[in-house]
């Protein structure tokens, strides 16, 4: 009996003692994820002001492409210099933490380098996202401290997995869907401290973006109805079918566009990144409002825009993505996925009110379903998916119809094509 109370004693000293340092890393990893968020939104919003300048002056195009090689030149440089700076991070993230690297540059290295790397691309309006180097920029912190205060490998992994969570609860206001996260994707599989680690993290870092930032949700979409429960509930199910099938498609054309950049043999890594810094120049100036992570675009999506100019948009946001995604340019894949997702809702919601199956109260509902099911088709994680758009959009009403899409656009983009984004990536 008394070895038993000792060992409960023990065990609550190191719940107490990881709870401590997961606050700790909560408030560190959330801040410099909300850093990151800033700037990667000033650059965005000056990026638009130069595109919007270069295409009424046009004599100046020569020095606007001039930059955007310089720029992507030098963004090739850091991605030479150090693997880890290289696309999401959540692959390398997950390669870390089973051990795949012996090698590679100091922590704070990365962190620099990445951020830096990732402002910049954005800066240049290419079609990247926030979220996977929020999480790997957390990650990076986490295993600074990790390796200060982190009694072993193991606690000083699951600090890693708290700075991860962290940053993605803090550049996003998810923190319930940064823990699902983490455990189904990164970890698939997971502990009771892991658990409380990436709890506390997420939890801390969404208190603090939220004190900074405000509580507006990401997608202030003015959802008021819930779709009605009868017969039409069958059109779900194809809305999921529909995104299950353009989930596999994004992939397997992601997969095949980092195979092409691999075999341009006769460009280095500086040089190859120049490309998606020069095609974006030049869709920018055609299409100003697809460059960068989408948040213009989300401004368009309502039953007043033509049917034609949200294909446009899709296709031309699409192929931008694809390129810039396949390419070795520090950067996240969530909310292109998100903008695209909303795009293909809104088109589908476009044909459900013309002809005649539903009103126009309930077009937004359609966005929001389609961007979980899209999600939950290229990441397949399901539970991610749901949980993510409900906190995104602030709307907890339509849990059945979210589950419903997500599920079967799971199941579906399953059976079709039986691999993960994150593992494809890792494979290529």
């Amino acid at each position: 009996m008394k070895n038993d109370n000792s060992n409960i004693a023990i065990n609550k000293i190191k719940e107490v003692d990881i709870v401590f340092k997961s606050i700790l890393v909560g408030l560190t990893a959330g801040s410099v994820s909300i850093v990151y968020r800033m700037a990667l939104s000033y650059a965005e919003k000056y990026s638009s002001y130069i595109y919007s300048f270069f295409s009424n002056n046009l004599i100046f195009l020569p020095i606007m492409f001039l930059f955007l090689i310089l720029m992507g030149y030098f963004v090739g440089y850091l991605v030479e210099s150090d693997d880890m700076v290289s696309g999401s991070g959540v692959p390398q993230l997950k390669q870390i933490l089973k051990k795949y690297f012996y090698f590679r540059m100091p922590w704070f290295f990365t962190l620099i380098k990445k951020f830096i790397g990732g402002v910049i691309a954005i800066f240049a309006g290419l079609s990247l996202g926030r979220g996977g180097p929020s999480i790997h920029l957390g990650a990076c912190v986490a295993e600074g401290l990790g390796n200060k205060i982190g009694k072993n490998s193991m606690q000083r992994k699951i600090l890693v997995a708290s700075g991860a969570s962290a940053g993605l609860a803090a550049t996003f206001n998810v923190p319930i869907a940064a823990v699902i996260f983490i455990l189904e994707e990164i970890f698939e599989d997971f502990s009771l401290a892991i658990l409380l680690s990436t709890i506390i993290g997420a939890g801390i870092a969404d208190f603090i973006s939220k004190k900074i930032l405000g509580l507006t949700p990401i997608f202030d979409f003015p959802i008021n109805y819930t779709i009605p429960f009868d017969n039409r509930y069958i059109m779900l199910m194809v809305l999921g079918l529909v995104v299950g099938i353009l989930g596999v498609f994004f992939n397997l054309t992601l997969v095949k566009m980092q195979t092409f950049y691999k075999q341009l043999s006769f460009l280095n890594k500086r040089t190859k990144i120049i490309i998606p810094f020069v095609i974006t120049g030049i869709i920018g100036l055609m299409y100003p409002i697809v460059i960068g992570s989408g948040n213009r675009i989300i401004e368009y999506l309502n039953i007043d825009s033509a049917i034609n100019f949200l294909f446009i948009v899709l296709l031309v946001k699409f192929i931008l993505s694809i390129i810039c995604l396949g390419s070795e340019t520090p950067g996240g894949i969530f909310f292109p996925t998100f903008v695209i997702g909303a795009l293909i809702g809104c088109i589908f919601a476009y044909m459900m009110i013309k002809y005649g199956l539903y009103s126009e109260l309930f077009f937004y509902n359609f966005v929001i379903l389609a961007m979980a099911g899209y999600l939950t088709s290229v990441f397949r994680t399901p539970i991610t998916g749901i949980v993510l758009i409900m906190e995104l959009t602030h709307s907890f009403e339509h849990w059945l119809s979210v589950i419903i899409v997500c599920i079967v656009a799971h199941i579906f983009s399953q059976y079709i094509y039986d691999s993960r984004l994150y593992k494809q990536i890792i494979a290529d």
